[in-house]
């Protein structure tokens, strides 16, 4: 299943990668969705990447790792950031379910 990628998304994440030309949107947009696909296996299927928050981040260095065809590296080098953003959302899951129990 593919997400829609907003603009504005699209937009930040170019700028990121120092992409000032349109050509490459299409590809951006299909990288920007793998990124999240991938974070969303790895970290939380909740994750939604709407807030400037760790999720975001890591998002935007994975769409790089990918670009720069060295995302075999991306989980390696970016592993405390990724289990401290599983660790925020398990704590995150756990505070819904406590106020979702009567």
């Amino acid at each position: 299943m593919t997400v829609d990628v907003p603009t504005a998304l699209l937009e930040e994440v170019k700028d990121y990668l120092q992409v000032t030309w349109n050509d490459e949107d299409r590809r951006i947009t299909r990288d920007i969705q793998r990124a999240m696909a991938n974070l969303q296996t790895i970290v939380s299927p909740a994750l939604t990447f709407a807030e400037e928050d760790d999720s975001r981040q890591l998002l935007l260095d994975c769409c790089r790792y990918i670009r720069n065809n060295s995302y075999e590296y991306f989980q390696p080098n970016f592993i405390e950031e990724i289990q401290s953003l599983q660790w925020k959302e398990a704590i995150k899951e756990c505070a819904n379910d406590a106020k979702s129990s009567p």
